[in-house]
Parts: structure tokens; sequence; C-alpha cells
């Protein structure tokens, strides 16, 4: 259920945000939402093995009750270059 919302946020935002910036159709910005969404799950679920791989529940006190700072930005970590290379590429 969270892949598929995720994955569903990220195309939506795409087909908003991204027509000024990338000079694609609906078929290729539909692409690059999914590559994105596909990303950020990617950053999450690797974030939450390393946190496994050492034993631990969260990664840091310093954000209490949220997991701490690697789980707010575990999937900018993954996404951040997924976007930028499609922007330098189309």
């Amino acid at each position: 259920k969270g892949l598929l919302v995720g994955w569903f946020v990220s195309v939506v935002a795409t087909l908003l945000l991204a027509p000024e910036v990338l000079l694609l159709d609906e078929v290729g910005l539909l692409v690059v939402g999914l590559l994105v969404g596909l990303a950020a799950q990617a950053g999450d679920l690797s974030e939450s093995l390393l946190k496994r791989s050492v034993g631990a529940v969260d990664s840091g006190a310093f954000v209490p009750g949220q997991g701490g700072v690697l789980d707010r930005i575990d999937s900018l970590l993954f996404t951040a270059p997924v976007a930028y290379a499609l922007v330098a590429l189309f």
C-alpha cells in the first residue's frame, strides 16, 4: 500500500511540476515519476537494511520519535542523484 501511494504521489508531482524543467511528453514524465518513486523506495529499504545489519532501532536521537536524521533523508539520498541524472539527460 505504501509503495503504491508513494509511486502515485511521485508521478502526480512529476506531472504537475516537472514540465517546466523537463521537455518531455506525458509518457516521459510518467516514466520519470516512476523512476524517482522507485529510487525513493530503494533509499528507504536500504536505510532499513543498514539499521538492521547493525541492530539499531533508530539512526540517531537528534530527531526524537522520528527514527533519526537518516530516516528523514534516506529517500533523498537516492532520489537526488536519479533526478539530477534525468534532468541532465533531458
